[in-house]
């Protein structure tokens, strides 16, 4: 794979978008995406060190790729945000897919995070293309990091 993290803003805050420029897009037979959504509660205390709250959410990210496997998905990117990661996937389709990760990661609250999966129909593949993948200031970047690396 060919995965390029670059900053970007989401909804105004600061963010690290992180994607998987080697997927063809759109694909017909993967028409719906579906998102996990991990965020830091509002309403309970995270009492993780920050060292463990990175290793959750690597942690997360290795188990929605192992997931996104068993169902003939693809785990295309994520966005990581100071309170929240997304994990974005196409999948044949979503709603059980969904089932599957609000089940897989409902117990998220032990730890001071909320879970928040949803799906839709995207044939297009809209998200991946205009939300998730670099647009051409960014690729000038990624493209003279990759120069100096």
């Amino acid at each position: 794979m060919d995965w390029v993290g670059y900053f970007c803003e989401v909804g105004g805050e600061a963010a690290v978008n992180a994607v998987d420029l080697d997927i063809a897009a759109p694909q017909a037979e993967r028409p719906f995406i579906v998102y996990l959504r991990a965020r830091r509660s509002r309403w309970l205390k995270c009492n993780l060190e920050p060292e463990e709250e990175a290793q959750l959410l690597d942690d997360i990210e290795v188990f929605v790729e192992r997931i996104a496997a068993l169902h003939d998905a693809f785990y295309v990117g994520r966005s990581s945000m100071p309170d929240a990661r997304c994990f974005v996937l196409y999948a044949p389709e979503g709603k059980y897919l969904g089932r599957w990760l609000q089940r897989a990661f409902a117990n998220l609250d032990t730890y001071g995070y909320d879970a928040e999966v949803a799906s839709g129909r995207d044939a297009a593949w809209t998200v991946y293309r205009k939300f998730l993948c670099p647009g051409p200031a960014e690729m000038a970047t990624i493209a003279a990091r990759a120069e100096r690396a």
